[in-house]
């Protein structure tokens, strides 16, 4: 039991490791694609994102673990176990699923607190001493040019396109699955 559920754990952390690496495949894709406009650029990579994300958690899962064997797509070389939402479905896939979902909830967070640590860490390589001079702070850095001390106290690019696939994709997971299961949706 206690094995089946650390297994179900490396599947969900699998799968949400595995959505980062498309992340940064398809970026090369788009990038490599050489689109005229930015926002063109943010588009295509958005869709990409988005339609890699969602087959990687919600269909591969479920197309793996079905049984084709008594419908149209039975020409499918897959004969699994699951000829439809069964109490084993939900006992394997369904857990899988919801801990893929569960992580995937944090991980934006986890990205925040990552940048956060990346900025802290950028502004002490620079600052080299705090002096206190007549009720005013000084602040001496290592930073040679203004652009060089903006950049060290400023956070990164934010990319709107990967956050909206990654809401797309968990919308659609959650409501693709969340007649089945319902925990998906709070």
């Amino acid at each position: 039991m206690i094995l089946k559920a650390v297994a179900f754990n490396c599947i969900s952390i699998a799968t949400v490791s595995l959505n980062f690496l498309l992340q940064s495949v398809m970026l090369w894709v788009v990038n490599k694609i050489g689109l005229k406009t930015i926002s063109e650029t943010s588009m295509q990579l958005c869709s990409f994102v988005f339609i890699s994300q969602f087959i990687n958690t919600g269909l591969i899962g479920l197309i793996s673990n079905a049984d084709f064997k008594n419908t149209p797509l039975n020409f499918i070389p897959i004969q699994r176990k699951y000829p439809d939402f069964n109490e084993s479905w939900f006992i394997d896939f369904g857990v899988s699923l919801t801990n893929t979902m569960m992580i995937q909830s944090v991980m934006p967070y986890v990205q925040i607190g990552i940048v956060i640590v990346k900025i802290r860490l950028n502004k002490a390589m620079l600052e080299k001493n705090i002096s206190v001079h007549s009720c005013e702070q000084i602040l001496k850095t290592n930073a040679h040019t203004i652009q060089q001390f903006v950049e060290s106290y400023a956070g990164p690019e934010v990319e709107l396109h990967i956050r909206y696939s990654f809401i797309f994709n968990s919308i659609f997971v959650c409501f693709t699955y969340g007649l089945a299961l319902p925990i998906l949706f709070p």
